[in-house]
């Protein structure tokens, strides 16, 4: 009889309360399971395959190594969120066509088109604030970034149509963030999670419509409802999509519908809807709460606003961030980085191992999930001395290794949208330095906590408008020019 596999120690907490504590706070189990065993570890959550969770940067970085065929995706949670033709539940030769397909509308080429949109949208929510006004950070970003999303990712044009969608898409998101639907698709599995779902949808006979009337109140007709019209929007704006298939729409939308497969196939309908709502999740979710932790760090400590103010003006003077601003801010791009290690959105970076691997005299089969988990890296106090404390000097000194720093996962899996949700973020970041003065709500009191799939803060981060700077007129602009001219 062949000896057993000796595995990494396992944390001592039971099934049930590894749960209930990941959903009070992602991080914790990770910070929990490093103090009790190292950077190697497996934890069992009630309802899931047993986690072995990786913070040892040498084999997060024998894991980032590996193909889509050696490591495959985890996902069985994120299947009550996401649809089933999403690239992050493709693996092997599936996954490296969808990435060759999935890729171009993010190239930095590409960015530049979206960078004035980005600008328009911050400058409509801006202008629409007013002194002694309490909003939340989260909530004042998801508008922004899903007018974005609408304009830049889904070519919506069509005004009525453009605030339903957000609407609906923003009760959809309230829901699958409450902590219960968290445990349900954790305790059972995503799938049955996303079948029960899409089967009230199917019975619910929404369609589009425009004049924006409010949902029902009872919360499982509410989601039955959500979904399905969404469903109908969707698909129709696919279908318009492709009867436009031209090169003169500029949207990722209708760079799908254009884009090819090396065979010559196009993507089907389900395959692009589901990319969408993955674009929808990774690209507004994360921002929103990354720029949440962003703009409280700044805040908390007035001299790092002060740093990037002076950094914006130096560079823009009274005018809009464009795309190649963006690239010329270290110190804007270095607070943003200090807040993704302090606050990652997602707590570990799931793999599933296809074949053994023995590393540190542990033994991993075929099978095993591996988690390479930011919530232990960022924290080591080894890699990060005084971890806990917002320094963004640490990315401004040098340039963080990639297995000791991923807040956008890594290797063949890493994230597609990184370069936008980074263009978004510093166009955001300067864009408020310049045009507002705010404070933080004498409550405010954020803590990461699980919101979804995702980690973000428990009370958005309320904060108190002070005052927001009028744009230029174009008579200022008129004089400005002929200032410059003069001298």
């Amino acid at each position: 009889m062949a000896p057993r596999p000796k595995l990494p120690p396992r944390a001592r907490k039971n099934a049930l309360r590894q749960l209930l504590l990941l959903i009070e706070c992602p991080y914790k189990p990770m910070w929990e399971g490093y103090a009790e065993h190292g950077p190697l570890f497996r934890v069992k959550l009630l309802g899931q395959p047993e986690w072995t969770i990786v913070g040892d940067p040498e084999l997060v970085r024998l894991l980032f190594k590996m193909s889509a065929d050696e490591a495959h995706g985890d996902s069985n949670a994120l299947r009550a969120f996401l649809g089933p033709e999403t690239i992050l539940f493709k693996n092997g030769e599936d996954h490296r066509r969808a990435r060759r397909v999935l890729t171009p509308p993010f190239k930095h080429q590409r960015l530049g088109v979206y960078a004035g949109t980005m600008i328009e949208k911050m400058d409509r929510r801006l202008e629409a604030l007013r002194p002694g006004e309490r909003v939340t950070v989260q909530s004042l970003v998801v508008d922004v970034s899903l007018a974005t999303i609408m304009e830049c990712i889904f070519g919506v044009v069509d005004e009525a149509r453009s605030r339903r969608l957000t609407r609906l898409f923003s009760e959809w998101m309230h829901t699958v963030q409450h902590p219960a639907f968290l445990f349900a698709s954790m305790a059972l599995g995503g799938e049955p999670v996303r079948v029960a779902v899409r089967a009230l949808a199917e019975r619910s006979r929404a369609r589009y419509r425009p004049d924006d009337p409010p949902l029902p109140k009872n919360p499982v007709a509410r989601l039955a409802e959500v979904v399905r019209e969404i469903d109908a929007i969707l698909f129709d704006e696919i279908a318009r999509a492709r009867a436009e298939a031209d090169d003169s729409r500029e949207d990722v939308l209708a760079m799908l519908v254009r884009a090819r497969y090396e065979d010559g196939s196009p993507l089907t309908d389900d395959d692009v809807y589901d990319q969408l709502v993955t674009f929808l999740v990774g690209g507004h979710e994360t921002t929103s709460m990354t720029m949440s932790w962003v703009v409280y760090f700044l805040l908390r400590h007035p001299a790092w606003w002060r740093a990037v103010k002076e950094e914006a003006d130096a560079l823009l003077g009274d005018r809009a961030p464009g795309f190649d601003d963006a690239q010329r801010v270290p110190i804007t791009t270095a607070v943003i980085e200090e807040a993704m290690r302090l606050r990652p959105v997602a707590a570990n970076v799931p793999r599933v191992l296809t074949q053994p691997l023995a590393y540190g005299g542990y033994e991993m089969p075929a099978g095993t999930r591996v988690f390479p988990s930011p919530s232990v890296l960022h924290f080591r106090e080894d890699l990060w001395p005084d971890p806990h404390r917002f320094d963004p000097t640490r990315f401004l000194e040098k340039k963080a290794s990639p297995f000791e720093y991923l807040p956008f996962g890594g290797g063949s899996r890493s994230c597609l949208g990184k370069p936008f949700a980074m263009l978004q973020m510093r166009l955001l970041t300067l864009r408020l330095v310049q045009r507002a003065e705010l404070e933080l709500a004498p409550d405010c009191d954020p803590k990461p906590a699980a919101l979804g799939i995702l980690t973000g803060p428990s009370d958005g981060v309320p904060i108190v408008v002070r005052k927001v700077r009028s744009l230029p007129t174009n008579e200022d602009a008129d004089l400005l020019g002929e200032s410059s001219a003069s001298s």
